[in-house]
Parts: structure tokens; sequence; C-alpha cells
């Protein structure tokens, strides 16, 4: 969900007018043309030495986990006076194709959470599949969408912080 949500922002940052919502029912909130959806479709860890953490520190209070995620990004778009609606969503795919395109150009990028400011390291990202999805004609306007799948490879770390509690500030009520 991290990933999903450092990459919808870094998308809606990139592209202009793009808005980026995790589901159908935040967009019934607050609907705006066009729009894209996000959807993990496969996640796995990978397993190296000791399975449940790839990397420890010295200390063992930092882990680092390596996980391959799949997301599917859905572009919905209307027509538009002088564009039809499937060449605004075929344009609106090309651009968010073309911004996760420049973080593969890079190698690797490392993004920040928005929500908890921590960074995200993608390592890796692998184009899957484009495919088009039937129109939804089912209420006017007619909402024209495709779909654009990746796979990442992210690495998230994780700090342990120790807390303690003296015994006699601890209380019970029964």
């Amino acid at each position: 969900m991290r990933l999903e949500r450092v990459l919808a922002h870094s998308l809606q940052n990139t592209i202009p007018g793009l808005v980026v919502y995790k589901d159908e029912i935040s967009w019934n909130a607050s609907p705006s043309y066009p729009y894209m959806l996000t959807s993990l479709t496969g996640k796995s860890r990978e397993s190296m030495g000791t399975g449940l953490y790839d990397f420890k520190d010295h200390d063992s209070k930092t882990k680092i986990f390596r996980t391959n995620m799949s997301i599917r990004f859905t572009c919905r778009c209307l027509a538009e006076e002088n564009m039809s609606g499937n060449d605004s969503v075929e344009a609106l795919v090309r651009q968010v194709d073309c911004a996760l395109q420049e973080l593969k150009m890079n190698g690797s990028a490392t993004l920040t959470d928005p929500e908890s400011e921590s960074p995200i390291r993608i390592s890796y990202l692998e184009y899957l599949s484009e495919s088009d999805i039937q129109s939804l004609t089912d209420k006017l306007p007619v909402v024209y969408q495709k779909t654009l799948s990746y796979r990442f490879r992210a690495v998230e770390i994780f700090s342990q912080t120790e807390s303690f509690v003296p015994i006699h500030k601890i209380s019970q009520t029964l």
C-alpha cells in the first residue's frame, strides 16, 4: 500500500491535471476527470538468508525488506471537444508510461512517502502489459479506460525503536 501511495503521489505531481484514487469509493467522494486508479495485483517477498528479513544491520534495530509487487494503473478519461475519448485515454497512458519509464532509465529511484515521510527505494521496475478495457457506457458521459501494468521491486527500511515504561506506571483497570 505504501508503494502505491508513493507512486500515486509521484505520478500526480508529474502529470498536470491527473488525479489518482485508490478505488471507486474514494473517487465517488470527489469525482474528477481524468483520473487513475491503482490496484495491487500481486505481491511476494523474496527470502534471502534469514527468510523473513533480507538484511539486518549490526545492531538488529533496522530491518530492510525487499518486496516484489505488481501494480495495475487504470486510466479513465472523457471525450473532449478536439479529441475522442480513446485518444484522450491513450495520451494519458503514454504520459503515465513515460513517467514510469523515467524511473527505469535512472536505474533506481528513492521516493518519499507523503504520509509517513519514510523513503522507499524502487530498485527495479518492469513493464508487464497494456490493455484496452471496454468503455463505461452505463451512464453519461461515456468513460473511456485503459490499463497499464508494471512490476516493481521495492526496498523498504524499517527502524525498530524500543520504549521502556517503568512497571509502576502501568495500571490495570478491572
